[in-house]
């Protein structure tokens, strides 16, 4: 029909949602072809800009970038809820962190949420890769937190923004 049209919305979220149940899902429309989707971050330097505008932002779009709920818990920016065990829905509680200057405390920090909050799993969510002796300390202290037992995954994860967005260009090509 060749229609054009702007939308906004305040809350990234659903700038998402309508772009996927509606334009991609519904339509069939490819983003970057039919569409285009502005002021959300689809390249690392995206992302820091949001980072830069409104840290909370930013932690809101991560988290709901990885089908998480954000939270106002202290400690915990957000949680994905996953299967049951034994009658008790599960969860891993997330930390999301967008400067550069992230050590090893951070981690260990976490680790203690994941602890306190008995939860399953706890994620670990950064604004860059780190170096490569930097992820080495960091799996270390990871690892401290042990397996998942029935899953035999690691307890405590690590994920980029960069490694969210790969997988976001994934879902849409």
């Amino acid at each position: 029909m060749k229609r054009r049209r702007i939308g906004s919305d305040i809350a990234i979220h659903a700038i998402k949602r309508v772009a996927t149940a509606r334009l991609h899902d519904r339509l069939g429309l490819k983003e970057g072809v039919d569409f285009v989707i502005d002021s959300v971050p689809s390249t690392l330097e995206g992302a820091i800009d949001l980072w830069k505008r409104d840290a909370y932002h930013f932690q809101k779009w991560v988290v709901e970038e990885v089908d998480g709920f954000v939270t106002t818990k202290r400690g915990i920016d957000g949680r994905i809820y996953f299967g049951r065990s034994r009658k008790k829905l599960r969860s891993m509680v997330l930390e999301v962190k967008g400067g550069e200057n992230v050590n090893i405390s951070v981690v260990r920090q976490l680790r203690g949420v994941l602890a306190r909050e008995e939860a399953d799993m706890a994620g670990l969510i950064l604004m860059r890769n780190l170096k490569p002796q930097q992820k080495a300390a960091f799996s270390r202290e990871m690892a401290m937190a042990g397996e998942m037992k029935d899953k035999r995954c690691p307890r405590l994860q690590l994920l980029s923004v960069p490694d969210i967005l790969k997988l976001t260009l994934l879902h849409w090509q």
